[in-house]
């Protein structure tokens, strides 16, 4: 599938003034009306409160990881380093064999986890008992729809076979 030149789109409100469309948007514009509301969405984890910078990204990695997705694992790479994730984390989130507990610190390896077990059950009840010590229930429930929105995008994004941008400047963590 194509994905549509910018110059034909109207993006007004969606980015700042004189910022390029990515490969995402220009293929979520064949959308219709769910474009902006779908990106809204996504949008609003940068911005809540509950959720760390840190922890999110290595959630979408992790989500990258378990749905093989290309696009997702290269735009959000040099977001985790940005919002403080190190290079031993990265490499953790990206590498479904590796032991988590000795990677990650342990609300990290927790949360990690359970992103597997969400994505691996399609939302087993039973999957929250590993995070609940370490999150609230707002935050759990913020972490499975941060899930649930990124193996939707990964699952749009593969089929729709759109190619990640080249890096951009990341956004500024909360």
């Amino acid at each position: 599938m194509r994905v549509p030149d910018s110059a034909a789109l109207d993006l007004t409100g969606l980015l700042p003034p004189g910022v390029e469309a990515p490969n995402i948007i220009r293929m979520l514009s064949r959308t219709g009306v769910n474009m902006r509301p779908f990106w809204a969405f996504g949008m609003a984890f940068r911005d809540n409160d509950q959720l760390s910078d840190r922890l999110r990204e290595l959630v979408i990695l992790r989500v990258a990881a378990l749905t093989r997705s290309t696009f997702e694992r290269e735009q959000h790479e040099p977001m985790a380093r940005a919002a403080g994730c190190t290079d031993a984390e990265v490499v953790a989130a990206l590498d479904l064999e590796r032991d988590l507990d000795a990677a990650l610190p342990p609300d990290a390896a927790a949360l990690l986890r359970f992103v597997d077990q969400v994505v691996g059950s399609y939302g087993d009840p039973a999957a929250i008992d590993g995070v609940q010590p370490h999150f609230t229930d707002d935050q759990i429930a913020t972490y499975t729809l941060l899930i649930g929105h990124y193996v939707m995008t990964a699952m749009f994004l593969k089929t729709t076979d759109v190619a990640p941008d080249p890096p951009a400047v990341p956004p500024p963590a909360n």
